[in-house]
């Protein structure tokens, strides 16, 4: 049965760390101190792996639920979404932002990213869209003056 919003806020710790399952290999991780943190776990390489999204309530379930999908669409290529490399963890942020605050859609939002890594030619929708992500970027990155 998938997660409820209430389901997350009346986990309580307990001695030791517990799951609560959602779907797709989503699963809700309750530490003793009282601390959730979002896990997915999956099969690469003929190998189970569990990789973090992120703490709950910063990760709500919604946002962990789209970030299982973006990370199954890429199992789905034979990438491996916990991969520890500078370039997961950039997509991943730019996932979120296409996703949350430019209101694209995670299929979207990988097609983006492959044109980015991958050098492709980029509409002008993408370049539009990229923009924009730049744009917020710099807006977040506070400047200096000397």
């Amino acid at each position: 049965m998938p997660l409820t919003d209430a389901a997350i806020r009346q986990a309580k710790p307990k001695e030791k760390a517990y799951k609560i399952a959602d779907s797709g290999g989503l699963f809700l991780l309750v530490n003793p101190d009282g601390s959730k943190c979002w896990r997915i776990e999956y099969h690469y390489a003929s190998k189970e792996k569990v990789y973090n999204l992120g703490v709950y309530p910063k990760v709500m379930l919604t946002e962990a639920r789209d970030m299982r999908d973006v990370a199954h669409k890429f199992l789905s290529n034979g990438i491996d979404p916990g991969m520890p490399s500078e370039h997961e963890m950039l997509r991943l942020k730019a996932h979120r932002e296409c996703t949350l605050e430019l209101g694209l859609s995670s299929e979207d939002c990988i097609k983006l990213a492959a044109r980015i890594y991958y050098n492709m030619p980029m509409s002008d929708a993408d370049k539009e869209i990229l923009r924009k992500i730049r744009e917020r970027q710099n807006k977040k990155v506070p400047q200096t003056v000397n």
